[in-house]
């Protein structure tokens, strides 16, 4: 296994995201840039914020799939043979280029158990390993049950969001050894 998580192909995407999904969720963007408080003069951009739950609601619509589950279930939507986890994420661009200064990150694994206690300390030690291993660990043990129960593929889609300028929606595949 070369990753664990992989971008799809433009084919897989095509696959996904029709027409009719890619209109509806660009619809959803322009609703929400317009729908974001105006900052005074003074004040910086806060960005713009969707509802996780908003968020899912579009993608069941725009895609055609069933919501599922609740809180710490694995995935939020369900489709046929393959099931996703929505993700919001917001990043900003300096010259086009994305900057480390606000990512809106999301965890693929909240409960970060193990050496979640420790993760601070081992980041600065830069124990990048152990850190992958026991991420990986939570990962296998969040979603292999899932992947049994429900016969599908998992993704992960996220809706990566730029201060008004940009919207980019990521895709990838959750490959595990099962």
């Amino acid at each position: 296994m070369d990753y664990v998580l992989e971008p799809l192909s433009l084919k897989e995407l095509n696959n996904i995201f029709d027409e009719k999904a890619i209109s509806i969720l660009d619809y959803l963007m322009t609703k929400y840039v317009y729908a974001q408080p105006e900052v005074q003069v003074s004040q910086k951009h806060q960005g713009i914020q969707i509802p996780k739950e908003h968020l899912e609601q579009w993608c069941v619509q725009a895609l055609g799939a069933s919501p599922v589950g609740a809180g710490n279930y694995p995935i939020d939507i369900k489709k046929n043979d393959w099931g996703a986890d929505i993700k919001s994420l917001a990043c900003q661009l300096t010259n086009n280029i994305v900057n480390n200064s606000k990512s809106g990150e999301a965890s693929l694994a909240q409960n970060f158990k193990g050496a979640g206690k420790i993760l601070d300390k081992l980041f600065a030690n830069k124990e990048y390993e152990i850190i992958k291993d026991e991420w990986l660990d939570i990962v296998f043990q969040k979603n292999a049950n899932v992947i049994k129960k429900e016969g599908i593929k998992i993704f992960t889609i996220s809706s990566s969001l730029e201060v008004i300028k940009n919207f980019t929606y990521v895709v990838l595949n959750l490959i595990l050894k099962t």
